[in-house]
């Protein structure tokens, strides 16, 4: 997984990837004026991969044999979980490689290590001053 920092000026939404698109947001507000003191989140963006979804893989196979070979499929495959996670970690290297390749990689994400900045207001130039971090 991979990190980087966004923003947000209500905690809850995080699409700014700029410190200072974030502070740009709050020159939108009317009642926010120079001299002010708003409050701008960041946090870290928790992108996942492709392959963070590739699970049940075996149960799915399992599953899938059982319905169109019914009791003779019942013990497939006789192995044991070593061998199913190799399996599992080939899927999910190819699953990446395939996203990757093909730039499907997912580009949400959550965030993590929140923390409040306070930021002055200086002009009407999207001018400011961060006084904590």
């Amino acid at each position: 997984m991979s990190t980087e920092k966004v923003y947000s000026n209500n905690n809850e939404d995080y699409s700014y990837t700029e410190l200072s698109e974030c502070v740009e947001s709050y020159y939108f507000n009317d009642s926010v004026k120079a001299g002010d003191v708003v409050t701008v989140f960041e946090a870290d963006a928790v992108k996942a991969k492709a392959s963070s979804f590739v699970y049940g893989l075996m149960d799915s196979m399992q599953e899938k044999a059982y319905d169109e070979y019914g009791e003779y499929a019942e013990h497939w495959p006789d192995t044991d979980q070593k061998n199913i996670d190799v399996l599992e970690e080939v899927v999910k290297l190819l699953a990446d490689l395939w996203a990757t390749n093909y730039d499907v990689q997912p580009t949400f994400y959550k965030v993590d290590n929140v923390k409040e900045i306070k930021v002055k207001i200086l002009n009407d130039d999207y001018d400011y001053e961060v006084i904590n971090q």
